[in-house]
């Protein structure tokens, strides 16, 4: 799975980032914190200098995790129905 690493780096310190960065948004690569910013626009402008076109993770600090939102292709209209 692509950014498996990434993930499993921010879920065992959020703890740790909650209390610093707690609303920002954190650039993660591999297993290694990159800096954290206000808008993700900064992070990933960040990404790119830093990690180039290579998979990283950006992800907002929040207590509560944000819902990732899911649309079926037939919501978007990306995928028609023929009866």
């Amino acid at each position: 799975m692509t950014l498996e690493r990434e993930l499993e780096y921010f879920s065992a310190h959020k703890a740790k980032l909650l209390e610093t960065y707690e609303g920002l948004y954190v650039l993660v690569k591999e297993d290694e914190f990159a800096g954290a910013f206000t808008t993700e626009k900064e992070a990933y402008e960040a990404g790119l200098e830093r990690f180039g076109n290579q998979p990283f993770l950006i992800k907002r600090v929040l207590r509560q995790e944000d819902e990732t939102a899911h649309y079926p292709a037939l919501v978007l209209g990306v995928l028609h129905a023929h009866s």
